[in-house]
Formats: C-alpha cells, structure tokens, sequence
C-alpha cells in the first residue's frame, strides 16, 4: 500500500470521523454524535477541538493509522477534551469498526466502569 501524506492523508482521517460518527449513533440509542466541521486544523485555531461533536461525557479523537501513537493522540485528545474524558478511537486499514480500539487514562476508565457497574469509584 503507498504511503499517505497530505490530502490523501486528511481525506482519510476525515473517513474515519464520519464513519466513526455513523457507527457510534448506529450502536447508541439517541446519540447523535457528528464529524465536528474543520476538525483536524490544530494550526489555525486557537483552541483545540474533538473530532467528534455532541458526544456527552468524552471528547473523542479519532485516528485511522497503521501505527499507534497513542500517548500523542491522548494528550491531542486531552487539549480538546475540557470537562469531558479524553478518548482516542483508532482503527487500522483492514480491521471493522468493532475490531477499532478505544485508548483511555486508567483515571477515567475507572469512572466509566464504575457507572456500568454500579459501584462507586475510589477517592483521587
């Protein structure tokens, strides 16, 4: 496969937000999660954004890469996230969006668990 740069690259990366968007409201009941317009643009903004908008409780960052970077994607997503968790979602070329993996801080994973588990977490 050639390698990507440039527009190929963020046409690509663009894909991936939608398609990452459409599952996401596919498998969530209400959710209504959206590619956030001109995400991606980290030069000319001065505030960082998700990729993804109206996804409540996580700023999501999405990657479609066949390598991992995941401590510079977490604090990409960590610069956007304010209140919300920080949540990077990667897929490589061949795998189905089941197969994506969802890269969380243990910090944060722990909240969510204990919200689907119904048990309180610990003090910080």
């Amino acid at each position: 496969m050639a390698f990507k740069s440039g527009r190929g690259a963020k046409a690509k990366g663009d894909r991936f937000e939608i398609e990452t968007a459409k599952y996401l409201n596919d498998k969530i009941e209400g959710l209504d999660a959206y590619r956030t317009p001109l995400s991606g643009m980290r030069g000319g903004r001065e505030t960082a954004t998700p990729d993804l908008s109206n996804t409540p409780g996580v700023a999501i960052e999405c990657k479609r890469t066949e390598t991992i970077s995941a401590r510079k994607w977490m604090k990409q997503a960590v610069e956007a996230a304010g209140d919300a968790a920080p949540v990077v979602i990667t897929r490589q070329n061949r795998d189905t969006m089941d197969d994506a993996l969802v890269i969380m801080r243990l910090g944060d994973w722990v909240k969510f668990y204990g919200a689907v588990a119904g048990v309180a977490h610990g003090s910080e």
